[in-house]
Order: structure tokens, then C-alpha cells, then sequence
């Protein structure tokens, strides 16, 4: 059952979408859970991943081809077909954060 769900393209694709996020995340995590920290350069730190992933939203559509590359390698190894979803127009005027 493992082997079958993690062949799936939705599982591929959400794989290396976390993987894009947490590979921004992981080293101000590290540092938020020090036990010496400094408050300054933590704060310092998140603005930066901030302003990183707005970087990354505003720019969604070359990141998501980078992840979709990613996806489409990582599908390859398992002989899992990746098919692009489609676009539509809706859903664009939509507030998501």
C-alpha cells in the first residue's frame, strides 16, 4: 500500500513542494530552537525567509516549473506519469492568505 501511494503524481508533486518550502524554513528553524539565540538575528533571519517565499510567490509560475522538473525527475525513477493540471481562469481573484 506504501509503494502504491507513493507512486501517485499527487504525492510526487506535493513531495517536492515541501520540499521547496521546508528547504527554505529549515535553517531558521534550526536557529529558533537553539537554546542560545539571538533574538535580533532571529528576527533578522525570519524577515529573510519572508521575503524569500514572497520572492517565491510572486515568481509562482518559474517555481512551480522548477518543482514540476523536480517532480517529473523523481516520477521518472518510479515509471509514475506525471500529467500537467489544467489551467482555468478561475480562482485568480481569490484571496489565499
Amino acid at each position: 500500500m506504501l509503494l502504491l501511494a507513493i507512486q501517485q503524481p499527487e504525492f510526487i508533486v506535493s513531495a517536492c513542494v515541501l520540499n521547496d518550502v521546508l528547504s527554505v524554513t529549515h535553517n531558521l528553524s534550526q536557529l529558533l530552537q537553539s537554546v542560545q539565540i539571538d533574538l535580533l538575528g532571529a528576527m533578522a533571519y525570519v524577515n529573510d525567509v519572508t521575503a524569500m517565499l514572497s520572492r517565491k510567490r510572486e515568481g509562482a509560475v518559474d517555481s512551480f516549473a522548477d518543482i514540476w522538473k523536480q517532480s517529473g525527475a523523481l516520477a521518472s525513477l518510479s515509471d509514475t506519469e506525471l500529467v500537467q493540471p489544467r489551467l482555468t481562469g478561475g480562482g485568480m481573484q481569490r484571496n489565499s492568505a
